[in-house]
């Protein structure tokens, strides 16, 4: 487990590191989890080839908030 931030300022809570394959993890304390809330998580996305990401947060619900992005509980 690691965490991540890019020189220009956005960065990852959680990064998840298994065999090179990596998973980011954004913690937010809200139970609305806007697509905004997930940028970071869609920069490192793109430029690390991850092909999922996921928003933590405080409601019951889980939510698609894009492409390869969740949200969850």
């Amino acid at each position: 487990m690691r965490f991540w931030r890019n020189p220009d300022g956005p960065g990852i809570d959680w990064l998840l590191d298994r065999e090179g394959k990596y998973l980011p993890i954004e913690v937010k304390l809200t139970d609305r989890a806007a697509l905004e809330g997930a940028r970071h998580v869609l920069v490192f996305m793109k430029e690390y080839e991850a092909g999922k990401g996921l928003v933590i947060r405080t409601s019951p619900l889980a939510d698609l908030l894009s492409e390869g992005v969740t949200a969850v509980p």
